[in-house]
């Protein structure tokens, strides 16, 4: 995204990673992060979230290394970008560069230069922690290949409303249990990490193993629908954006991301109580599809964002090489 603006990037990670990037730095090879790890991911229904200790020898190892390559390669008025929160603050100080958390969807934020998914996650963390308004933080969302989610104008038959995500009732598959039960005609789909068994209670309920790659914009872009009830306020979302990209309208609490990623009644609908979900997934056929898609592309595609990041990482290079906010150059 950020080579076709003409910015060098280089990226640091795992053997044989395939970012796109200027240089791949490889910290590790496959072999050692799995043996790391402790797993090689063979169990479907494993959270991954349960992989996240920064404390373990893995993400020790990692930054260890990591804080490193940067101490020799990067220099001042450079951007380090730091996609993991905490996990890799074992990195900090390392440089002569600026560290920046971008993607910003997690409770814990630590530098002095964020990038949130959404201006309600920033707003968050800003009443949170007591910290103020700051030039230094910004709202860019998440960002897409679009030709990896090709536009579905026309779902599959026999119709299904599609679930993605972790199952459990924090993401309302609970609720998704008693929206299947007031519409027997419509198939439901739950796909993603985690037990289904507890909500696999009725006959028009199914499950689907985690995919990915084109298996996982098929599945979106076929459903009628796309449910995503979750239960707490939900920082940015990013499966609900692929649905959109793929032309399939959204079905949504009304609070959290939803409201600033979703346009209600045109890439899909918010909801608070279960007619509201019931008259949604009947309305959904009627909608544009077409129309959903280009919105998304509108907004969420690699050309629609990377110009944001090009802004923020100019104001970061000039705050480095000692240029105040007053100089720098106005893009209105």
């Amino acid at each position: 995204m950020m080579r076709g603006l003409g910015y060098e990037v280089v990226h640091y990670g795992i053997e044989r990673s395939q970012s796109g990037a200027t240089e791949d730095v490889a910290l590790m090879t496959e072999d050692e992060f799995y043996d790391l790890l402790g797993h090689r991911l063979e169990d479907k229904q494993r959270m991954h979230v349960a992989d996240a200790r920064t404390d373990s020898v893995l993400y020790r190892t990692f930054n260890a290394r990591l804080r490193e390559q940067l101490a020799k390669h990067v220099r001042k008025g450079d951007v380090v970008l730091h996609s993991l929160g905490t996990g890799h603050q074992g990195s900090i100080g390392s440089h002569d560069g600026v560290d920046c958390e971008l993607g910003i969807g997690y409770p814990q934020s630590y530098l002095p230069f964020r990038i949130f998914e959404t201006a309600m996650w920033m707003h968050y963390h800003q009443a949170k922690f007591g910290r103020g308004v700051t030039a230094y933080e910004w709202v860019i969302p998440p960002y897409f290949e679009a030709d990896e989610w090709p536009i579905t104008t026309k779902p599959s038959t026999p119709a299904y409303c599609a679930f993605l995500g972790r199952i459990s009732e924090t993401k309302g598959c609970h609720l998704i249990v008693q929206i299947a039960k007031r519409m027997p005609e419509m198939r439901f789909v739950l796909c993603g990490q985690g037990d289904p068994t507890p909500f696999l209670v009725a006959p028009n309920i199914e499950y689907k193993e985690p995919i990915h790659g084109a298996e996982r914009a098929a599945y979106l872009g076929n459903a009628v629908a796309c449910l995503y009830p979750s239960q707490y306020a939900e920082p940015g979302g990013a499966s609900a954006l692929e649905a959109i990209l793929c032309g399939t309208p959204v079905i949504t609490p009304s609070y959290g991301c939803f409201l600033e990623t979703v346009t209600h009644g045109v890439t899909g609908w918010h909801c608070r109580v279960l007619n509201d979900w019931v008259e949604a997934i009947r309305r959904a056929p009627l909608m544009n599809r077409t129309a959903i898609g280009i919105e998304a592309r509108r907004r969420f595609s690699l050309p629609a964002v990377a110009p944001l990041y090009a802004d923020a990482m100019e104001m970061l290079h000039g705050l480095a090489m000692g240029r105040d906010w007053y100089t720098y150059p106005a893009r209105i």
